[in-house]
């Protein structure tokens, strides 16, 4: 038997899956059949994989959770370096383009709209 604490989540699929997410969390996956002393041997089988990737999460550094008067200081120097950086690349490609707007995104870190905004 393994001593690494995971999350069960049944569902209606065929092969028995573990997941080791960002946070550390090991999540693993199995059939609405599958009896738990399986599962517990799955877990067991694949201890060396899921501390050796435990590890590798571990070691790598925590991302800078920025808030307040922080972020909000950072967006005023984007919004007054972009605008022109933005104009000196236009000029530079012989394009036009319409407003720049910066927002507090996750995942996407810029786009351009058919307006050209």
């Amino acid at each position: 038997m393994s001593d690494i604490p995971y999350t069960l989540i049944r569902s209606k699929r065929k092969t028995i899956s573990i997941v080791i997410k960002p946070s550390g969390e090991v999540e693993v996956r199995c059939p609405n059949r599958c009896a738990k002393r399986d599962v517990d041997a799955f877990v067991a089988s694949k201890e060396d994989w899921i501390r050796k990737h435990l590890q590798t999460i571990a070691a790598r550094p925590q991302p800078a959770v920025l808030a307040g008067e922080a972020l909000q200081s950072l967006a005023s120097q984007a919004a007054a370096v972009l605008p022109k950086k933005v104009r000196q690349f236009a000029d530079a490609m012989g394009v036009t383009y319409g407003r720049i707007t910066i927002r507090s995104q996750k995942t996407r870190w810029g786009s351009c709209s058919a307006k050209g905004n």
